[in-house]
């Protein structure tokens, strides 16, 4: 009897499959002499399909199953161990490594906590050829951001972060302090006028989505320091098609379409040439949106440029000529960009400009929203904040208004602010993971020996071209087995000096902690972040008070809400519980499980606000 055609085919797949999984299994047994990634430990009961992948970066929160691996899996060995604690210090060891299966039935990806494998995978090795971020994915990074820093590898990298790393200087990011507390003030000011036009029950305070909010401030600050811009605090024409361009963006990420795409992406490389042309401009538009408002300033600046050149050269100033602001970053960029000899590549200079806009206005407001969101959930540490504010003479409503230093800021003089601002940076670290491709084989070091899945001592892993590499930032800044107990906990009294000193296992960069990388990949602007935490962290708590959210209405679908359930009165609809949670995409982004039946769909965050006065403070 012939066969029908549907069983044909499901014959001809069945090989097929069959194949594939006996030769992946083949070549991993060649592999198992030369390579270690067999034994390292693996999260049991993995998916068919997905691996564990999914169950780390979809279904639970961000970076929740990272951390139960973390202090599970890899463990130190046992001697290290007790070495390590002999002083009491107990669950500071940061030290691990692991491995997960991939979805698609990818190759297993190594997942390493030990800060010497970290550096050596992420510093170390930047110039020599051994490691670099995905090639598939570099294709995106350029049309999200253009061929900019973060999209630059090896020598391009070099070249870039040269020219680049004294738009931060120290001294430089001194000189923009006023500019940044003008921004927070503005912000402030708008927040009170919102707060005011918007109808609130009792003495509850606002509903508000504090996502948002404080990067109306940072696209302010970047604005005005990159390129004399004015966005004015989000209300211009471009920051409004920026911001509806860059959430579009977040509101993809959240979505199960959103976690898969990467992984077909590695899968079937080729999607990158297949893409429609609309889901390409879609992801470019909100660099061209940035570029195109860019190009006038660059053409402007260049024609001051020349200008300054000749006048220099005929030794006056020619009248009409417009004085030119030496200190905002694209000023700097053309000067540097003429001094290397190369003259002035204006795609380039766009692109740097592209990328200051988008992740370094995004990157450092994130922060700021989660932070609030957590001192609105822990009132002692808000209240601690604000008396310290109040004690040293900053207080809302006052009648001469004191304005913040630099010194205020990053000095001494404000602990308890310092230490909210690391603790929110620690925790709520934006790219919350990042991945490498090993370039060829090679022996990553551990700094404290690990026991493998089959019980022996591992010192060095060894790995081959190929090997996909994930780094979880936001595990290793909060892993139990670094931090201890609380490290998933919103505690900034860790980092005061009575709770001193930090954990035993660190890595290089700022405050030890994997927020802003470290060594050459650290990001520039790191400076100008902390400032900019600090700066709006003390404005914010300063004039407002935040609380937590437990219960929202919610809304009839024939409701016409704008910005979820503010003004809808509870003893009118029925109320659900708010429960959060934060999915990684590119950045890390909250949202309201059901958020929909509350008219808060997408990225949300929400808290209650009221303004202060002379009187609350």
């Amino acid at each position: 009897m012939a066969l029908s055609t549907s069983a044909v085919v499901s014959t001809l797949l069945l090989g097929l499959a069959t194949y594939f999984v006996v030769a992946r299994r083949a070549r991993q047994l060649r592999e198992q002499d030369r390579y270690d990634m067999h034994k390292l430990e693996c999260p049991p009961n993995p998916h068919w399909l997905w691996g564990n992948e999914k169950e780390a970066s979809f279904d639970r929160t961000t970076p929740e199953a990272w951390n139960e691996w973390a202090q599970r899996l890899g463990q130190p060995a046992h001697n290290t161990a007790a070495a390590m604690t002999a002083d009491g210090v107990a669950g500071k060891l940061g030290s691990g490594m692991y491995r997960i299966r991939g979805a698609l039935w990818h190759d297993d990806i190594l997942v390493p906590t030990d800060p010497l494998a970290i550096t050596h995978i992420i510093s170390r090795n930047v110039y020599t050829g051994k490691y670099s971020k995905s090639p598939v994915f570099v294709p995106l990074i350029e049309r999200l951001l253009g061929k900019s820093i973060a999209w630059a590898e090896g020598e391009d990298h070099r070249r870039m972060a040269k020219a680049l790393a004294g738009c931060f200087s120290g001294e430089r990011v001194r000189g923009m302090a006023d500019v940044v507390g003008e921004c927070a003030e503005k912000l402030s000011e708008s927040l009170r006028s919102h707060i005011a036009a918007e109808s609130s029950e009792g003495n509850e305070g606002t509903l508000m989505n504090v996502i948002g909010w404080p990067s109306r401030a940072t696209l302010d600050i970047i604005g005005k320091i990159g390129f004399d811009h004015d966005f004015q605090c989000g209300e211009s024409r471009e920051a409004k098609e920026i911001i509806r361009l860059w959430k579009e963006q977040c509101e993809l990420a959240i979505t199960f379409p959103g976690f898969l795409a990467p992984i077909l992406l590695r899968a079937f490389p080729i999607i990158n040439q297949l893409l429609p042309k609309k889901v390409k401009e879609s992801q470019e538009a909100t660099k061209l949106c940035v570029r195109e408002l860019a190009a006038d300033l660059v053409k402007e600046e260049l024609e001051l440029d020349a200008a300054t050149s000749d006048s220099a050269t005929n030794g006056q100033q020619q009248e009409g000529t417009k004085q030119r602001n030496e200190g905002n970053l694209l000023s700097y960029l053309i000067r540097a960009s003429k001094q290397d000899g190369k003259g002035v590549n204006v795609d380039e200079l766009l692109d740097h400009i592209a990328t200051f806009v988008l992740v370094g206005h995004e990157t450092s407001a994130g922060v700021v929203s989660h932070t609030l969101h957590a001192l609105a959930e822990n009132q002692s540490a808000q209240s601690a904040l604000r008396a310290e504010l109040t004690a040293a003479g900053f207080v809302a409503g006052s009648s001469k208004l004191k304005m913040p230093t630099f010194e205020d800021l990053m000095g001494d003089n404000l602990p308890y602010l310092d230490a909210v601002a690391k603790e929110g940076l620690r925790m709520f670290v934006p790219p919350a993971q990042t991945e490498r491709i090993a370039l060829e084989d090679d022996v990553i070091p551990l700094g404290t020996p690990i026991v493998g899945a089959d019980g022996k001592v591992l010192e060095s892993v060894r790995v081959k071209k190929g090997q996909m590499i994930l780094v979880s930032w936001g595990s290793i800044n909060t892993n139990g087995r670094t931090w201890g107990p609380t490290g998933s906990q919103f505690r900034p009294e860790r980092w005061l000096a009575s709770e001193q000193p930090t954990p035993r296992a660190t890595l290089g960069g700022f405050q030890h902690i994997g927020t802003f990388s470290e060594g050459p990949r650290i990001c520039l602007g790191y400076r100008l972040a902390v400032l900019e935490v600090k700066m709006l962290l003390l404005t914010l708590v300063r004039d407002f008070q935040f609380a937590a959210v437990e219960k929202v209405p919610v809304v009839p679908k024939s409701a016409n809400v704008t910005e979820g359930a503010a003004g809808v009165k509870s003893s009118d609809v029925e109320m659900m519980d708010v429960k959060m949670k934060k999915l990684f995409g590119g950045l890390v982004h909250p949202f309201i499980e059901d958020g929909e039946k509350a008219g808060m769909p997408g990225v949300w965050l929400p808290v209650r606000v009221k303004t202060l006065g002379m009187t609350d403070a």
